[in-house]
């Protein structure tokens, strides 16, 4: 595949996933993906509802509150993965991340202890969910 076609191929794929083509977070997660996937991405309060199948984050990825979920499957975070506020109800098949996985305030940290969730994701370092009522 010509790096042209790849191109368009991902800007495709972005453009699917973003809500009602917010241009601010169609350009943020375009710019991270085709800069390599490297550092932190922060979608922290976009109103995110999906992400990209085989997103690879060579950092931190923050989703916090956004109306996500689900992740996509074989989603792999280096660092920490940042759902906290969020509508989680599942974590995907292949889920990666090397750090903490913060799900405080969702539903899956509702229905599974801490460490079930640990179980779900091999090699996670410590999962942080705490729930609150305000």
């Amino acid at each position: 595949m010509k790096i042209t076609e790849f191109k368009k191929l991902i800007k495709e794929e972005v453009r699917k996933v973003v809500k009602e083509n917010n241009s601010l977070t169609f350009d943020r997660i375009q710019q991270y993906i085709m800069g390599g996937g490297k550092g932190n991405l922060d979608l922290n309060n976009l109103s995110i509802t999906s992400l990209p199948d085989n997103l690879r984050v060579r950092g931190t990825l923050d989703l916090a509150n956004n109306p996500i979920t689900t992740l996509p499957d074989d989603l792999w975070v280096s660092v920490d993965l940042i759902l906290i506020n969020t509508k989680i109800t599942s974590l995907p098949k292949g889920l990666t991340v090397g750090g903490n996985l913060y799900l405080s305030n969702t539903p899956i940290s509702k229905e599974y202890s801490k460490y079930e969730l640990e179980k779900m994701v091999p090699g996670v370092r410590r999962v942080i969910a705490y729930n609150e009522n305000f």
